[in-house]
């Protein structure tokens, strides 16, 4: 995962054998108002994406 086209962070992915059994990733990563966010696959894989949802981190109390 790409923000303002530097890495972020990876992702690994369920091979869920087909595209009909859905799974929800959380990827927890910082955003930047304005940024942009991209996704780069490996070469030779295919992936489908239903959805994006982003959402707010809430900061952790000690």
């Amino acid at each position: 995962m790409l923000v303002n086209g530097v890495v972020a962070t990876t992702l690994g992915l369920p091979n869920q054998g087909s595209p009909t059994p859905w799974t929800t990733v959380t990827v927890p990563v910082r955003v930047p108002a304005g940024a942009t966010v991209a996704f780069r696959l490996d070469d030779g894989y295919v992936i489908w994406i239903d959805y994006i949802t982003p959402g707010q981190l809430t900061p952790s109390r000690l």
